[in-house]
Order: structure tokens, then C-alpha cells, then sequence
């Protein structure tokens, strides 16, 4: 009985087993399949892969600037600088099968025979040396290995390189901000330690440059950004930057609007855009850098320069409303660099202390600027970043806002 009871068992079995036969079977040929694709594909790209090496040099060699380069009008420059990055594109591409050692190997044999024909007493060749600058710029999509010799020994030969012409110094900037991620990843991985105070004071220097500082303030920017809790040793390079920056761009024509003389021996060709990007880029770096217990002190302190003249010029504003002139005209670029200071916060006591701080000028700000609606818009700009960036913190002074606005809405109608 015990026997016929366990026939049905047995069937059963059997039953899963034949069914189970077809998957498994089924599964080994996919496996074998997918390892032949895994093959053939390694097979096709060896094939394709010195195609793409003389590709990569081709592309390269189109690359160069013209000889007639400095000479061309803005417009021309365009029309290059647009033929340049789409060669890149075709460079991106081609490297991604050659491979990041070798491309980055290719790329760089210009900047080798600079290297040795300088040592062998030849002129410097600086229009080769950009263009492997440009190209290795080009691939900064790539993987590369944290560990990466070829990338270590660029970056640091970078501030060896000669700061004119200007178009050098704005292409080794512009890479080092490309491979700002990486360097910083790197750093944490315990590479390139020593590397950040050599790159920065290389990009201070080519802030004096008013076509390379443009290169110069994104890289700080993006350095700051990305390595910014290791620069703590450059902090004090960076605060006598800060300092000097804010007197460059609009700072001179804001003053000068107020009676107020420029500092003396500080540079106001700076472009404004320039001065944003490194307002941005210290803010990020000290808030990245400092510890919790001095980060509060540490920004609040930071935003006096920006505050101290905004308050001082509101001070001899008359407070009769929509008597907006030339004065509140030429401060208007100072409240945007405290729009741009708010939005690089993340620490949200400092953000609400330092807009507490701003309220008084953008109140009397605001009641000057009724009917100017750009003036009103970038004056309501700031408060919502400010708003934004001091979140629950901003709490003390709902009800100063809660009173004020509705009133100013009621006078201005703006929506903003």
C-alpha cells in the first residue's frame, strides 16, 4: 500500500523534471549565446580599434588654432570656437573605443614634443601645447582610474605652463575645471594631495587676464565646488581673493554712484559674471571646509562685504516711494551677487541671520524701485533665495514679511 501510495510522488517528480530539462537547457544557450556576443564584440573592437587610434589623430590635428587666431573678429571666433566642439564630439566618441590610457596617450604627444623641443632649445610651441590641452579637455567624459599617472603628471605640470599668451592659460584653466570631479575623488582616494595650492595660485594669476579670467572663475568655482573639504590649507588665499573680487566688476560703478572712491590696487576689469562665479565658489569651499561649530560665524562673516555697502548706499536713499534713479540703477548688481551668495547656502541659521541683516536695505529697496518692474524683480529675487535658503530658520521673521509684502504688493501690484 505504502508503495502504491508513493507512485503519484514519483510521477510527479518526474513530471517537474521534464519540464524543468527545457529551462535549463534553455538557459545554458543563452548563457552560451550572450558569451559568444561578449566575444565577437571584443573581437570587432580590436579589429575597429586602430581605425579609431588614426581617427583620433585625425580629429586632433583639426583641432589647432588657426594661425590667424588673435586676429579675428568675435564673429569668426564663434564660428571656430562652434567648429572646435563639434570635432570635440567626434574626438568624445572615438576615445571611448580607443580606450582612456591610450587616447589620453595620443592626445597628449603634442604637449610631449613641446616639452622636448624646448629642452632642446626650440621656441615654445604654445598653440601645440593648447591643443592637447583642448582635446584632453574633450574626453573628460571618460572613466578614468583614480589612480590615473597620465592625469596626475598633467595636472600638475599645469601651473609650470607659460601664463601668455592668454588663450593658454584660459584653455588650462577651462580643463581644470573639466577635471575638477575627478580631482577630487582623487584626493579623498589619497592622490594629487598637494596639487591644490599650486593649481589655485595658478588661476589667480590668470584671473589678471580679462580673456583668461573668464576660464579662470568657472575653474575656481568648480574647484571649490568639488574639492572644497580639502582646501582648507588655501582658505587664506581664497578669503584675499574674495575680498579683492568684490571691489571688481559693478562694485566700482556702484560706488562711484554713491561718492564713494574704488579701493585703490584692486582690479575692476573683472567681468560680473566672473565675480559671481567666484562669490559661489568661496561660499561653497567654506561650507564645505569648516567644521558645524564655526559655520554659522564663518558665513555670516562672509556676507558683510556684500552687506556693508548695500546698506551704506540705502542709507542716502530718500524713502518717498517709486523715486527709483541711477543710484538704486547701479546697486542693483550688488543685490544680485546676495542672490547668488544665498543660493550657494546650505546652512540654514547663517542664511536667516544674514537675511535679516538684508532686510533693511531690500525694504527700502523695494519702495524705491516702484514701477522699475526689473528692479523690483531682482530685489524680490534675493528675498526668495534667501527665503529658500534659511528654511525653517526664517521662521523669526515671518511676521516682519507676513506685514510688509502684502502692503508693497498693494502699492507696486507686481507679482514677483
Amino acid at each position: 500500500s505504502n508503495s502504491l501510495a508513493e507512485r503519484p510522488l514519483h510521477r510527479h517528480r518526474d513530471e517537474q523534471q521534464q519540464q524543468q530539462q527545457p529551462s535549463l537547457q534553455n538557459g545554458l544557450a543563452a548563457a552560451t549565446a550572450t558569451a559568444g556576443q561578449a566575444a565577437e564584440q571584443q573581437r570587432q573592437h580590436e579589429f575597429f580599434k586602430p581605425a579609431f587610434e588614426k581617427l583620433l589623430c585625425l580629429v586632433r590635428s583639426r583641432m589647432r588654432l588657426p594661425s590667424g587666431y588673435t586676429s579675428m573678429r568675435s564673429r569668426e571666433r564663434a564660428e571656430w570656437r562652434r567648429h572646435r566642439q563639434t570635432w570635440g564630439e567626434v574626438l568624445n566618441d572615438a576615445a571611448a573605443v580607443v580606450g582612456e590610457q591610450r587616447s589620453l596617450q595620443l592626445l597628449l604627444q603634442p604637449l610631449a614634443e613641446v616639452s622636448v623641443a624646448v629642452a632642446g632649445g626650440k621656441e615654445f610651441d604654445w598653440k601645440k601645447a593648447e591643443l592637447a590641452l583642448h582635446c584632453v579637455r574633450s574626453i573628460n567624459d571618460l572613466n578614468f582610474a583614480l589612480s590615473d599617472p597620465q592625469l596626475q603628471q598633467l595636472l600638475a605640470a599645469l601651473p609650470s605652463l607659460p601664463h601668455q599668451p592668454p588663450q593658454l592659460a584660459y584653455t588650462s584653466a577651462l580643463l581644470l575645471s573639466a577635471y575638477s570631479e575627478w580631482l577630487g575623488q582623487a584626493i579623498t582616494a589619497g592622490h594629487c594631495r598637494d596639487l591644490l595650492p599650486r593649481l589655485l595660485n595658478m588661476l589667480l594669476v590668470s584671473l589678471n587676464d580679462p580673456y583668461s579670467a573668464i576660464g579662470a572663475a568657472q575653474a575656481i568655482k568648480d574647484v571649490c565646488e568639488c574639492c572644497g573639504t580639502h582646501m582648507g590649507p588655501c582658505l587664506e588665499q581664497l578669503m584675499g581673493l574674495y575680498h579683492k573680487t568684490l571691489e571688481a566688476g559693478a562694485a566700482a560703478k556702484a560706488a562711484a554712484a554713491v561718492g564713494v572712491s574704488p579701493v585703490q590696487g584692486n582690479s575692476t576689469e573683472l567681468h560680473e559674471d566672473d565675480v559671481h562665479c567666484v562669490i559661489k565658489g568661496v561660499v561653497l569651499c567654506i561650507s564645505r571646509c569648516l567644521p558645524d561649530t564655526q559655520l554659522v560665524s564663518g558665513l555670516t562673516t562672509l556676507a558683510r562685504p556684500l552687506l556693508g555697502p548695500l546698506m551704506a548706499a540705502t542709507q542716502q536713499f530718500t524713502p518717498s516711494l517709486g523715486s527709483g534713479d541711477a543710484v538704486l540703477a547701479a546697486q542693483l548688481p550688488l543685490f544680485d551677487r546676495l542672490t547668488t551668495f544665498f543660493g550657494s547656502m546650505r546652512q540654514q541659521e547663517a542664511a536667516a541671520s544674514i537675511l535679516q541683516q538684508a532686510w533693511g536695505p531690500l525694504d527700502i529697496g523695494l519702495q524705491r524701485a516702484a514701477g522699475d518692474r526689473d528692479a523690483l524683480e531682482r530685489l524680490c529675487r534675493v528675498l526668495r533665495y534667501g527665503i529658500k535658503a534659511s528654511g525653517k530658520a526664517c521662521g523669526p521673521m515671518l511676521p516682519i514679511l507676513l506685514e510688509a509684502l502684502p502692503s508693497k504688493f498693494q502699492q507696486v501690484r507686481h507679482a514677483a
